[in-house]
C-alpha cells in the first residue's frame, strides 16, 4: 500500500508525456497500473517478519508496527510525496530519462528506489519517536533490506504486466507472404513520410494523410497508422479507423531490424489483428523533439486481420 501511494509522488518527476517529453506524467499513468493487493499484503508480511525478528518482538506486535508505518507512509505518499516530486523534476528527470530512454521498467525502478530510501528512514523514525524501539546499525540495514524487498515485488510485479512474449517464425512468414502488396505500399509511404510529418498537433499534413487512404482503398488493410517518435522508445501513433479506439491489448510481438510485428487482440474480436510496424530516422530532423520541427524518426503501421 505505501509503495503505491509513495510512487505516485516520486514519479512525478520521471516520466514524459506523449506530447511533449518534458511534462511530468507518470503519476497519472503510474496509478491506475499499480493496482497489486497481493503485493501490498506481501509488502506488509515482509516488514512484519524483519521487525519480529530485528526487534525481538511478538508477531502482533509486529504485525501492528508494520500496519502503522504503512499507514503513515502511505498517507504522506497522498499528501506530501506529488509536491516533493514537483520540486525535484528539475533536477533528477534529465538523469532519468538520459538513463531509461523513456522506458518504463526503468523509470519504474528509479522510483522504487528513491521511494524505498524515504520510506525506510520515515518508518524508522516512526518506529523510534512513537513506538520507542531501539534504532540500531544493523537493525536499521536490516529493515532497509526489507524495504528493498518488498520494492524489489513490486517491480517484478511490473516487469510482468510488462512483458510480451514473442511471435512465432510461421506468423511472421505468413503475415509477409500474404500482404505482400501492403507491406511494398508501406514502403513507399514511408519514404514520403518525413516531408509531411512533424513533432506536435496535427502531426501529420492532413492532405496528404488523406491522399495515402486513398491510395490504399485496394488493398487488404484492416487500418493504417502513422508513428510520429516522441523518445527513445514511444510513438505517439495516428490510425485512420478502429485501431485508434480502445481495448486492443498486444499479446505477442517481435522486432526485426526497422520492422516491428505485433498480434493485438480484443475481447469482442474473434481473430486478432497483426500490426506491422516500419521505421526509419528523419535525415536532419534535431537530436530531441522540438515543437513543429520535423520529428527523429517516423513509422507507417499496416494492420491485418489474422487468416
Amino acid at each position: 500500500m505505501w509503495r503505491f501511494a509513495a510512487i505516485l509522488g516520486v514519479m512525478l518527476c520521471l516520466w514524459p508525456s506523449v506530447a511533449a517529453a518534458d511534462v511530468p506524467m507518470a503519476p497519472f499513468i503510474g496509478w491506475g497500473r499499480i493496482g497489486h493487493a497481493w503485493v501490498v499484503l506481501l509488502a506488509i508480511g515482509i516488514e512484519a517478519a524483519a521487525l519480529k525478528w530485528l526487534f525481538a518482538v511478538s508477531w502482533r506486535r509486529a504485525t501492528v508496527l508494520s500496519l502503522v508505518v504503512n499507514l503513515v507512509t502511505a498517507a504522506l505518499g497522498v499528501v506530501v510525496y506529488p509536491f516533493i516530486g514537483l520540486a525535484l523534476y528539475p533536477m533528477f528527470a534529465p538523469l532519468v530519462m538520459e538513463l531509461s530512454h523513456g522506458g518504463f521498467l526503468v523509470e519504474a525502478g528509479v522510483a522504487l528506489a528513491i521511494v524505498a530510501l524515504v520510506d525506510w528512514g520515515i518508518e524508522l523514525g516512526v518506529l523510534a519517536l512513537v513506538f520507542g524501539l531501539d534504532i540500531r546499525r544493523a537493525r536499521a540495514a536490516g529493515f532497509l533490506v526489507a524495504n528493498v524487498l518488498s520494492a524489489a515485488l513490486l517491480f517484478g510485479a511490473l516487469w510482468y504486466e510488462q512483458y510480451i512474449p514473442g511471435l512465432g517464425r510461421n506468423e511472421w512468414n505468413r503475415i509477409e507472404a500474404d500482404h505482400g502488396p501492403e507491406i511494398a505500399f508501406l514502403r513507399e509511404v514511408l519514404e514520403e513520410m518525413p516531408a509531411h510529418a512533424y513533432y506536435g498537433y496535427p502531426w501529420l499534413d492532413r492532405d496528404w494523410r488523406d491522399e495515402v487512404a486513398a491510395r490504399a482503398e485496394g488493398l487488404r488493410f484492416y487500418d493504417l497508422g502513422f508513428g510520429i517518435r516522441v523518445s527513445e522508445t514511444r510513438y505517439h501513433d495516428m490510425f485512420l479507423n478502429d485501431l485508434t479506439s480502445a481495448g486492443w491489448t498486444v499479446d505477442a510481438q517481435e522486432k526485426r531490424g526497422a520492422v516491428t510485428l505485433q498480434r493485438r487482440e480484443r475481447g469482442t474480436f474473434t481473430r486478432p489483428v497483426f500490426t506491422y510496424r516500419i521505421e526509419r530516422d528523419v535525415p536532419g530532423a534535431p537530436d530531441t523533439p522540438q515543437w513543429g520541427a520535423p520529428p527523429v524518426s517516423v513509422s507507417v503501421i499496416g494492420a491485418f486481420r489474422a487468416p
